[in-house]
């Protein structure tokens, strides 16, 4: 306790040191901060002093702002073409109706656009057609007839229709016979009776055609079913009735014979007595394809001989169908009877091409044997002219092919284009037999492999040949699409064989107003460099399609040059066309005559008109000179830079060519006088060189008040023999302002400067301007302001940066 005491009292008598010490210590402190303070404040006023050395600003110049206009399009090369020459007018000399009648007027009624018209009043063209058709199963078990398919329409007076008709039957009983009539109004026109070797499922198809003539009224075609007696039933599978109206089609051609009363007895000659054969004469003016259509109700009247029947073309040079070789003489085609109460349906069908002259068509019947049984009935012989009459495609096979596949095969076939689209008749005819009577065989007419026609048969005799004619009506979109008659055995143990097969497909555009006009004219025999074709007109109808084709080197053309589509309706309209390229083949390159086909289409019944006002074509004349101009606008900017801001407007172009032949043109347009005025004549040289224009004081007329559009043209002075080339690498204008300065300033010293300040200092007045914008070492820069005046007498800019440092330009 005592050493603790001892110690408490000696730190007692320190405390005077310790704060000795403490003084001390806080006075060496200060001082160490004051000097680095000191030496801090030293260092930084040497680096102030080092980088202030380091700046540089130059000034280099200083001028009025200006502004710099440019128009892209106007640099590259640009080569002289020839120059336009004198211009002729043509209108029609003569009109030639082609669909439709002139009702008034003439071709004098289309020189002006004066209201004064041409009037064609449309006709009728396309194909008048009806039809009805099923593939919904219909099953009598009755011995009266029931309808199964009814078409009726109304008749034009003494108009000719071809009428077709269509049905496939099976029948529940191979004792009983299928029957089917083919009725108008109240008349049989053919009656079939068919009894199948395999009940159910063999497939009868019959089939009629006939031309009727109408009366001015109503008329109605059926298909009539039933069966022989009660105890079985018969089903129609599928059918249909055709009526295709022919009078009122251009360059239609038909002719046909029908006969409704039963021949019997006929013998096994050929054409040696009256009633067994029917003849038709064709005599075509120029040569065509016709569609020969032959068919009857046939029956041998025996269970063992057949019945045959052919088309004979020109006394012989064709027999359809044809005789294969080893056959007897009346293997044409031919049948028996499973009964003697059968009444078979025969049906040929051939497209026939014909020279122009007469040709002989005979449709003859022959009993097989000796003893005459053979009877025909409902015996209709037609031809009817394809060529220029219808659209149409066909494809014919007449040597024999065989099978013993069951699968169908392909004997004839046609493809539809994918441009041919649309509704079609189709007809499809083939000759078939097969090698043994236990098995059946089929045929069909196909489309993209779907069924539309079906035969199945099983034979009475190996030796018959069943001809037979499939009709559909379809319609194709724009794809492609393959019609086809097939064949196969329904078993490999027996052969299919056929021959003579025709596949006919007609399209069927609706019926529609045509309005349709061949123009001609005369003309000069120079050459055009360019056409202009204008029409101007209107119809008493809206929605009407309107084509224009000029005609050009042995056609219209269908696109293009020359080619026009529209909508025309009551209303005035003009078509115009320009043609530059090979203008001069769209006149006769010997008589100098041109051609214009205007057609109006429109679908519907009811007539239309067309009324045609002007017609003209304008013909440029080829030149034998060279000439080029070219021009372009340059826009200023007025709600920025206003007119009153403007002190002085100055082109340049920067140019060469590749002669010196011919001097060259600057104009400006004048919005004064509405003109363009010749600014400068310019001598080219084969090196680039720069043309410095000034506009002077009449600047103010050649800047758009409303706009601030500057046009200028630059063109070569007299058009020459030779083209020239020429190239321009710059086309500017420069517009100078009244306010607004721009300062060129140079950073050349080590160290980005900052700028601060700008002055404009005259002998009145020192005005300060504050800025704020680098410069990095090495830079050029255009600082530019838009809100200064530059003093008119001498007077110096100074540029003062951050640092102090001052950079002075002396101007005046």
């Amino acid at each position: 306790m005592k050493a603790i005491i001892r110690h408490l009292r000696r730190i007692k008598s320190d405390r005077r040191g310790v704060s000795n010490v403490l003084v001390v210590m806080l006075s060496l402190i200060l001082i160490t901060v004051i000097v680095a303070n000191v030496v801090l404040w030293s260092y930084q006023m040497s680096q102030f002093d080092w980088q202030k050395t380091q700046e540089n600003v130059k000034i280099s110049n200083v001028e009025p702002l200006s502004l710099r206009l440019e128009n892209n399009s106007l640099i590259g090369s640009f080569t002289e073409e020839k120059a336009a020459g004198v211009e002729w007018s043509f209108h029609p000399d003569v009109s030639d109706p082609i669909n439709g009648v002139i009702v008034s007027g003439t071709v004098d009624d289309l020189r002006n656009d004066d209201g004064s018209y041409m009037k064609i009043r449309s006709s009728l063209v396309g194909v008048t057609y009806y039809f009805i058709a099923s593939e919904t199963a219909f099953t009598v078990s009755s011995t009266q007839y029931s309808d199964y398919l009814s078409l009726t329409f109304q008749a034009e007076n003494q108009a000719e229709y071809l009428v077709l008709g269509y049905i496939e039957l099976t029948c529940s009983s191979t004792s009983r016979q299928a029957h089917a009539q083919f009725v108008q109004d109240s008349t049989v026109l053919a009656r079939y009776m068919d009894r199948p070797r395999v009940a159910n499922s063999e497939v009868m198809p019959q089939m009629f055609a006939y031309l009727y003539e109408g009366t001015g009224s109503s008329v109605t075609f059926k298909w009539q079913i039933a069966v022989s007696s009660s105890g079985a039933s018969v089903t129609a599978l599928r059918g249909g009735i055709y009526a295709i109206r022919l009078d009122n089609l251009p360059n239609a051609e038909y002719v046909g014979v029908y006969e409704s009363g039963e021949q019997v007895n006929v013998d096994n000659v050929w054409g040696n007595l009256q009633g067994d054969t029917y003849e038709i004469t064709v005599n075509p003016s120029t040569a065509g394809y016709y569609l020969i259509w032959a068919s009857a109700k046939v029956e041998s009247d025996s269970t063992l001989s057949s019945v045959s029947v052919r088309l004979n073309i020109d006394d012989g040079v064709e027999y359809i169908p044809y005789l294969v070789g080893g056959e007897s003489t009346w293997s044409y085609a031919r049948i028996e009877d499973t009964s003697t109460n059968e009444e078979h349906c025969f049906a040929i069908i051939a497209v026939r091409y014909f020279t122009a002259g007469a040709h002989s068509i005979k449709f003859q019947i022959a009993d097989t044997d000796t003893t005459p049984s053979a009877d025909w009935q409902y015996i209709s012989l037609l031809a009817i002219r394809l060529t220029d009459v219808f659209e149409f495609q066909a494809s014919s096979t007449v040597t024999q092919a065989q099978t013993t596949q069951t699968t169908l095969q392909t004997y004839t076939s046609l493809t539809i284009p994918p441009e041919r689209a649309g509704n079609y008749l189709v007809l499809g005819g083939i000759t078939t037999r097969g090698s043994s009577t236990s098995y059946s065989y089929e045929t069909t007419l196909t489309i993209d492999n779907v069924i539309y026609g079906q035969q199945q048969i099983r034979p009475q005799d190996v030796n018959d040949y069943v001809p037979k004619v499939f009709i559909q009506n379809i319609t194709l979109d724009d794809n492609p699409h393959v019609i086809a008659t097939k064949y196969r055995s329904l078993s490999s143990a027996m052969t299919v064989y056929v021959k003579n097969s025709d596949v006919l497909a007609i399209r069927l555009p609706p019926p529609r107003h045509v309005a349709e006009v061949e123009f001609t004219g005369n003309s000069n025999f120079e050459e055009w460099a360019s056409l202009n074709w204008t029409v101007n007109g209107k119809c008493t109808t809206d929605g009407v399609n309107a084509t224009f084709q000029l005609y050009q080197i042995n056609e219209y053309p269908n696109s293009g040059d020359g080619y026009n589509f529209t909508m025309m309706g009551t209303y005035d309209t003009t078509i115009s066309q320009t043609i530059t390229v090979n203008a001069t083949s769209f006149k006769d390159p010997v008589t100098s005559v041109w051609k214009l086909k205007i057609t109006a289409v429109k679908p519907t019944s009811t007539p239309f008109e067309l009324w045609l006002d002007l017609i003209e074509l304008k013909a440029q004349l080829e030149s034998k000179t060279y000439s080029l101009s070219i021009g372009g606008d340059f826009t200023l900017n007025l709600t920025r830079y206003p007119i009153e801001n403007i002190s002085f407007v100055k082109i340049n172009i920067r140019f060469k060519t590749n002669d010196t032949k011919e001097q060259w043109i600057l104009e400006a347009y004048n919005w004064i006088n509405n003109q363009y005025d010749k600014i400068e004549t310019i001598s080219p040289t084969l090196y680039f060189k720069d043309h410095t224009i000034s506009l002077e004081n009449s600047w103010q007329c050649y800047i758009n008040p409303n706009n601030g559009t500057i046009k200028l043209v630059f063109h070569d002075e007299n058009p020459d023999g030779a083209p020239t080339t020429v190239s321009i690498n710059s086309f500017t204008v420069k517009v100078g302002l009244k306010y607004g300065a721009i300062f060129m300033l140079k950073n050349e010293g080590a160290t980005t400067a900052h700028i601060v300040a700008l002055w404009i200092i005259t002998e009145k007045s020192h005005m300060r301007h504050s800025v704020d914008f680098f410069i990095n070492s090495g830079e050029t820069v255009d600082y530019s302001r838009e809100d200064l005046l530059l003093p008119s007498d001498g007077f110096i800019i100074k540029v003062v940066t951050e640092l102090g440092n001052v950079a002075v330009f002396s101007c005046g």
